[in-house]
């Protein structure tokens, strides 16, 4: 990765603090470059130090300096890489097109292929309990194209096993230890309390929801097209409709704390300190469109087109 030039990043983040508060600006940021003109679309960091990111060409790299450089470790050439999780600073995921998912047993610095069928595209993942995780994905071909398919492991990922489901376009996956977990399709929500084992399809779905995140059992959000941006109380069976900051898409989103809440999209971030009752915005500093928000610490790295990332602090 190379970190843009002194004079440059000065100039950006006077002009981010030029169009809010000084130097407790909550959104004054370093910015990098993790691969030249490539989508990142995916990062997990396991310390403020050590993290990994995917791309839309199927490779993976790895940095171990915070973000200021990253280093190719593996991948799989010409498959979009989706999604990228890690179980905890040694084990680690990252899924993506006909049928990649990749392991990782030491921090990332190197992956083997994990057994799964080039007919699904997989979209996402996430682990509920340390031994066990639900992948998500849809079949990219023939009588089932379209469909969605659930995949578990009992092992920390070493084998998982997959069943076709009812529900289309299944493309997202959100945990709470140790039972809890959502999936987001195409026209439905999905739910299970009981780790996998029955699923019941909430009824509020909205069309145009990008992504969802539960802080608890009971309290989540969701954000979408248009700017959509929603808060649930009870699950993810009702949401009350939040503060429309932006028309643009909005992607990704990190809860570091219960009531610090990052939101990001096309040219757009923003962060709430107070659980969404007062938020600070910046739609001027970042002309590309973030794909994926991580945080650690007290350190929130945000991803998107471009190669680009950046990293704020609270």
């Amino acid at each position: 990765m190379k970190r843009l030039a002194g004079t440059i990043l000065a100039l950006v983040l006077i002009s981010l603090t030029g169009c809010s508060s000084g130097v407790d600006d909550p959104l004054q940021f370093e910015s990098y470059t993790i691969v030249t003109g490539e989508e990142v679309t995916g990062i997990d960091f396991v310390s403020n130090s050590d993290g990994c990111a995917i791309t839309a060409s199927g490779k993976i790299y790895r940095t171990n300096d915070g973000g200021k450089s990253f280093l190719p470790v593996g991948g799989r050439d010409g498959s979009r890489l989706a999604d990228i999780y890690f179980l905890d600073d040694e084990i680690g995921f990252v899924c993506g097109e006909k049928g990649t998912l990749l392991r990782t047993g030491d921090g990332g610095a190197s992956w083997s292929a994990v057994g799964a069928d080039s007919g699904w595209d997989l979209a996402s993942i996430g682990f509920p309990k340390d031994e066990f995780g639900i992948i998500v994905g849809n079949f990219n071909t023939g009588e089932f194209s379209g469909m969605g398919v659930i995949g578990t492991t009992s092992d920390e990922g070493v084998t998982w096993s997959f069943t076709k489901t009812e529900h289309k376009g299944l493309y997202y996956v959100d945990v709470v230890p140790t039972d809890h977990v959502w999936i987001l399709g195409k026209e439905s929500l999905v739910y299970t309390t009981d780790g996998g084992q029955t699923w019941d399809k909430i009824a509020s779905r909205i069309t145009g929801a990008n992504a969802l995140l539960f802080i608890d059992v009971q309290h989540g959000w969701e954000i979408g097209d248009n700017g959509l941006l929603r808060y649930s109380t009870d699950g993810g069976w009702s949401w009350q409709n939040k503060l429309k900051m932006t028309d643009e898409p909005l992607t990704c989103l990190a809860v570091p704390e219960p009531d610090r809440v990052y939101i990001a999209g096309n040219s757009f971030l923003a962060v709430s300190a107070n659980h969404g009752r007062n938020w600070v915005m910046d739609s001027v500093s970042h002309k590309f469109r973030f794909v994926d928000i991580d945080a650690v610490g007290h350190d929130v790295f945000a991803a998107g087109s471009g190669g680009e990332l950046i990293k704020l602090k609270f």
